[in-house]
């Protein structure tokens, strides 16, 4: 099972054109419209969601597809307790306390996140101005 699951997950990051995540703005916070992806996935699709936060799309994309295989991917750790504790009813979830970057390697992470809000920007790219 979990072979399968590596096989769809190394698919998906070989062949990006696969699926189509479209962004929109709202209310000042980046919102997955899932109306507009949807007709891009099937019933059973792999969803690698990079930087999952708090799980909070991670639990809309387990909710709106149960049979998914949902790779959430969150390094900052009071962001990734949450996203723990958000999603542990989902067992189709599986999460990584790490970054996604272009090779495995130890890097610094350049937080704007801390325990009292776990919500702020972070990248492996030093921040600019």
């Amino acid at each position: 099972m979990l072979s399968r699951q590596i096989e769809r997950l190394g698919l998906m990051l070989r062949r990006p054109d696969l699926a189509l995540r479209k962004l929109r703005l709202g209310n000042g916070a980046i919102e997955i419209a899932l109306e507009e992806i949807e007709p891009y996935l099937g019933e059973a699709p792999v969803i690698v969601e990079a930087g999952a936060c708090d799980g909070a799309d991670t639990r809309r994309f387990g909710t709106r597809w149960p049979t998914a295989d949902i790779h959430a991917f969150e390094p900052i750790p009071a962001a990734f307790r949450q996203l723990e504790a958000n999603t542990l009813d989902l067992p189709q979830v599986h999460r990584y306390q790490l970054a996604l970057g272009e090779r495995s390697e130890r890097r610094t992470m350049f937080a704007d996140a801390d325990d009292a809000d776990p919500h702020g920007s972070s990248s492996l790219l030093p921040p600019t101005e």
